[in-house]
């Protein structure tokens, strides 16, 4: 079977890109979201030819698990480094 043809077969049924972005993340709607980025890159960006559907998909959603993940962390620094400065000028329990 031929990329296009495996590629075309995924967007009609994502049920697996569903299932594996599934556990890569901790809540259906992430899950969801990958899910779709993955979809759009396929049909953007399909893989060359000769390389394998699957394979080429599941590194595709690894890497935007991964990209999510990485921006969460750095959302995360990014709020609580803004927040420190709060919480130095908060009166304290003497005050």
């Amino acid at each position: 079977m031929a990329a296009d043809s495996q590629i075309e077969a995924y967007l009609a049924d994502p049920s697996w890109i569903r299932a594996l972005a599934g556990s890569l993340v901790r809540d259906s709607a992430a899950a969801d979201d990958l899910a779709q980025e993955t979809l759009r890159a396929a049909v953007r960006t399909p893989p060359r030819a000769g390389v394998p559907a699957r394979a080429w998909l599941r590194t595709v959603v690894r890497n935007f698990a991964r990209k999510a993940w990485r921006e969460d962390r750095r959302r995360r620094e990014r709020e609580r480094e803004a927040a420190a400065p709060e919480a130095d000028r908060l009166p304290g329990p003497e005050e």
